[in-house]
């Protein structure tokens, strides 16, 4: 059984990336530096 996610998103992405899951869950409340948001992309 194929299960279809979309992503619920506050600005538009690309279908692929809407279309993209993972069971992993991210804490919306956390912060990062500007030096680590630098270091992951």
């Amino acid at each position: 059984m194929t299960t279809t996610r979309i992503a619920d998103t506050s600005v538009p992405i690309t279908s692929e990336l809407a279309g993209r899951w993972s069971p992993r869950s991210f804490d919306p409340e956390a912060t990062i530096t500007e030096p680590q948001l630098d270091a992951l992309l």
